[in-house]
C-alpha cells in the first residue's frame, strides 16, 4: 500500500529521526536556559527516537535481504547477462494459445522476439496475425511429440534462447475424486513436460552459455491446497525442477549465463478458473489479470536477469511458509481448507 510504503521509506524515517535529534537538542538547550517545554514530551521523546531507530534498522535489513535474494536467485550475478539482441532471439512458449502464455507470446513478439507457441488447442486469431509467432500443435506431455516439434522449430526458426514452461491444467477435485488417468495427465502437463522441453533446448543454451528458462509455477508450490492436491504437488515439483536446474547449470554445466526464473502467482484470471466466478465474488477474491502477469514475466525477461517472481508482490511471505512452526502452517492450511469446502 502506498501509505505504508511511504511510512517505511528510509528517507522519511531518516528525516523524522533527524527532526527528533534537533528537537531533543533544542529541548535540552531550553531546559538549561530556563525556557522549558513540555516535560511529558521530553520523557516520551527518547522512546519515540528508539522506535524510529528500530524501524529504520528493520527497513534497512529488509532492503538488504531483498537485494541478497535477488543476487542469489540470479546465480550470484551482480549484472545482467550480456549478449542479448531481441530480434535475434527465439522463444518457446508452452500453453501459448490462451491466458498467461498468450499474453507472453504477444508481448515478446512486440519486442521483436520470434516466438514458437506449443499447445494442443488451436491458435487464436491474435497469434495467427503476428508475423513473428509460429504455432505448433503439440501434446507437451508426449516425449516423441515434443522431440518432433523441437526438431521442426530448430529447422524452421533456429535454436531457441528462451524457454517458457507455462502450460498447466487443474481440476479442483478431492484426492478420492481424482481419477488415475487425470493424475497422470496433470503431472504430464504441469511437471514432466518441463523436463521434456528443457532436455530438447537446454543443450544448445549450455553450448553457447546463453539462455533463459522460465518455470511458471504457483503459490501452490509453497501452500498445499485442499481439493487441489494434484495441482499443488505438480507445482511443488516444478519448483524443485527449477531449483535443481539452477544448481546444475552452475556446478555441473558451468554455464553461468544460462538464467533461470520461477514464477509464483496467486489466483489468475485464466481458463483454469472457468466456473468459479461466483465463488471468488462471495469470498471477495480478485484474481490477477493474465495480461498483468504476462507483462511482469516479459519485463523480467527483458531485464536479462534470472530470479523469482511472486505475484502479487504482497504475497511474498507465502514463500516462507515451509519454514514456519508447524502450528502456524496448520492454521494456514485450515484457513484454505475451510475456504475450499465452499467451492461449488
Amino acid at each position: 500500500m502506498p501509505l505504508i510504503q511511504g511510512v517505511l521509506s528510509p528517507l522519511l524515517q531518516s528525516s523524522i529521526l533527524l527532526a527528533g535529534v534537533v528537537a531533543a537538542g533544542s529541548m535540552r538547550i531550553g531546559t538549561l536556559t530556563g525556557m522549558t517545554g513540555s516535560s511529558v514530551a521530553s520523557t516520551r521523546l527518547p522512546v519515540i527516537m528508539a522506535v524510529l531507530r528500530l524501524a529504520l534498522a528493520g527497513e534497512a535489513l529488509r532492503r538488504i535481504n531483498r537485494a541478497l535474494n535477488a543476487i542469489a536467485s540470479n546465480s550470484w550475478r551482480l549484472k545482467a547477462s550480456p549478449g542479448w539482441h531481441w530480434p535475434d532471439e527465439i522463444a518457446v512458449v508452452t500453453g501459448g494459445c490462451g491466458g498467461i502464455g498468450l499474453g507472453v507470446a504477444l508481448k515478446l513478439a512486440e519486442h521483436g522476439v520470434r516466438v514458437a507457441v506449443l499447445d494442443i488447442k488451436d491458435a487464436p486469431e491474435s497469434l495467427q496475425e503476428s508475423s513473428r509467432i509460429r504455432y505448433y500443435k503439440c501434446d507437451i506431455s508426449d516425449p516423441s511429440a515434443v522431440a518432433d516439434v523441437a526438431n521442426l522449430i530448430r529447422e524452421e526458426l533456429g535454436h531457441p534462447s528462451i524457454l517458457i514452461n507455462n502450460a498447466g491444467i487443474c481440476g479442483f477435485r478431492t484426492i478420492m475424486d481424482i481419477t488415475e488417468s487425470y493424475i497422470h495427465r496433470i503431472f504430464g502437463v504441469n511437471a514432466i513436460a518441463h523436463f521434456l522441453t528443457t532436455k530438447q533446448f537446454l543443450p544448445h543454451m549450455i553450448q553457447s552459455d546463453k539462455g533463459h528458462i522460465i518455470t511458471v509455477a504457483s503459490l501452490a508450490s509453497y501452500i498445499t491446497l485442499a481439493r487441489a492436491a494434484d495441482y499443488s504437488a505438480t507445482k511443488a515439483a516444478a519448483l524443485a525442477f527449477h531449483e535443481a536446474l539452477r544448481s546444475e547449470l552452475k556446478h555441473f554445466y558451468k554455464a553461468p549465463n544460462v538464467m533461470t526464473t520461477s514464477v509464483h502467482t496467486n489466483w489468475v484470471d485464466t481458463p483454469i478458473l472457468d466456473g468459479l466466478e461466483d465463488f471468488f465474488k462471495k469470498e471477495g477474491i480478485r484474481p490477477l489479470s493474465s495480461d498483468y502477469v504476462a507483462e511482469k514475466i516479459v519485463n523480467h525477461i527483458l531485464s536479462n536477469t534470472g530470479g523469482r517472481l511472486i505475484l502479487p508482490e504482497k504475497d511474498a511471505m507465502a514463500a516462507t511458509l515451509p519454514g514456519w512452526p508447524m502450528w502456524m502452517q496448520e492454521l494456514t492450511r485450515d484457513f484454505y481448507g475451510r475456504r475450499a469446502t465452499r467451492v461449488m
